[in-house]
């Protein structure tokens, strides 16, 4: 129950990014992970520091988002094996990164071994070199593209989770390296396993908005894989990294200030994109600027009731009921903010039965976390943490093969049906092989179709 518990929050912390999009919906998940880690660990010490993990989970989380992956859904929706399975594969690759990242900030966190801030100033630096390096070897030198002619970042992501294992590698730190592999296993398996259900939906299912529903299962996927990597590797209710007051601080303004501004800055966006919202020339006349204030004023005002809430209470369970507030506060401040864009004209039910659904899991994690306190989880001796590397690492051979069976499951749900907006990676010729099924009149009219191809652009 504690892992489902998890993977519920992170499913919907992706619905909510969905309606935002970017690095800076991807805060939202991030941090609902990070929370509901806490959470469910039943770990006085984790407790303690539930905006330090908060914090990391929105942070690590926010960097997968710079990669595009729009094309890549095109390439699952096709008829040929290698283009379908090129793009499940590729989807494992941005959605691992996203994971591993993630994963491996948190580990660094939950790490016993207090790091300075020279440390954390050296680290983001290297992180930004790595990256940089890795960008420019792999698509400038190599030419090892993607998703052309979208960008290339997932090569920013990979240089940057590269630096963090081998950091953390050198420093002996090996709970957090295996935490990066195994959270590159549940992204992986994550996203390809949503985009499968979107593919079947989209040509089985009824008429609804089928990538929300990947969404929301790459999130609940990824959510329990990391959860269950957590838990696994941390069994033990033991202190954490010690910090600063100021990045205690840092931490908290981030949570309760940061994420839900930044939700609030893209709802503002779409309402003046559908002329919901009219901007005005006079400061203090902008609706824009007045929502601005008005949400900076709120948060500063949660800040100093939370700090000061903190300081004077001494009771045995404020770390429980201060983890209570953060968690309340960062799925209803960014949840709400999200609904309201309910209040755009919808052309059809389905976003409004899938904001029904965000409420229900609002309402849900919030009732479950306040009537239940939840024991540290354990595992059997069979599945205690191992030391090292070798069934972690290969536990990842199963990425490509369940690639291609699920490019097989893909394809098999054309039956007779020709996909709209096709998109192709790789032209071959597959006259012998994909149009053995079809009739001659539609093979011909595929053929001309994959010729005609447009691109679509990135969700």
């Amino acid at each position: 129950m504690n892992i489902l518990f998890v993977g519920l929050a992170v499913a919907l912390g992706w619905g909510l990014r969905g309606e935002i999009g970017g690095e800076q919906g991807a805060l939202v998940p991030g941090a609902l992970l990070g929370l509901a880690i806490v959470v469910a660990s039943g770990k006085k010490y984790w407790q303690e520091k539930a905006p330090i993990i908060g914090a990391a989970g929105a942070l690590g989380m926010s960097l997968g988002g710079i990669q595009s992956y729009g094309i890549l859904i095109g390439y699952t929706h096709g008829i040929d094996l290698l283009n379908v399975t090129y793009g499940y594969l590729s989807l494992a690759v941005v959605g691992g990164l996203w994971g591993a990242f993630c994963s491996g900030i948190l580990g660094m966190v939950l790490s016993d071994k207090r790091k300075s801030l020279p440390f954390w100033i050296f680290f983001l630096i290297t992180l930004y070199i790595s990256a940089q390096v890795f960008y420019f070897v792999l698509i400038k030198v190599l030419k090892l593209l993607m998703t052309p002619p979208r960008v290339e970042n997932w090569a920013l992501v990979l240089g940057a989770v590269v630096a963090l294992f081998v950091i953390n590698f050198i420093q002996k730190e090996h709970k957090t390296c295996r935490l990066v592999l195994r959270g590159f296993l549940a992204g992986a398996v994550g996203f390809m396993f949503g985009e499968l259900l979107q593919v079947a939906g989209r040509f089985l299912g009824p008429e609804f908005d089928w990538w929300k529903v990947m969404e929301i299962s790459f999130g609940f996927v990824m959510g329990i894989g990391i959860a269950y990597a957590v838990f696994r590797e941390y069994d033990e209710d033991r202190p954490i990294m010690d910090i600063s007051p100021f990045f205690y601080i840092v931490a908290v303004f981030i949570i309760l200030s940061f994420v839900p501004l930044i939700t609030l800055h893209n709802l503002l966006e779409r309402f003046e994109e559908n002329s919901i919202l009219v901007r005005s020339d006079t400061l203090w006349l902008d609706p824009y600027f007045n929502v601005m204030l008005r949400g900076i004023a709120l948060t500063l005002i949660s800040i100093i009731i939370y700090w000061k809430w903190v300081k004077e209470n001494r009771i045995e369970n404020t770390s429980h009921w201060q983890m209570q507030f953060l968690w309340l506060w960062t799925i209803w401040s960014n949840g709400w903010i999200t609904q309201i864009l309910m209040m755009i004209p919808k052309a059809s039910l389905s976003p409004v039965r899938i904001h029904a659904f965000f409420l229900f899991l609002m309402i849900l994690l919030s009732i479950w976390s306040i009537q239940k306190k939840f024991p540290i989880p354990t595992f059997p001796s069979c599945a205690k943490p191992v030391q090292g590397y070798k069934w972690v690492l290969l536990s990842l051979l199963i990425v490509p093969i369940l690639a291609v069976i699920f490019a097989i499951a893909s394809m098999a749900t054309h039956p007779g049906k020709m996909p709209e907006k096709l998109q192709r990676r790789f032209e071959w010729n597959t006259s012998s092989i994909q149009y053995l099924s079809l009739p001659r009149e539609m093979a011909m009219e595929f053929s001309q179709q994959a010729l005609n191809t447009t691109r679509t652009t990135n969700k």
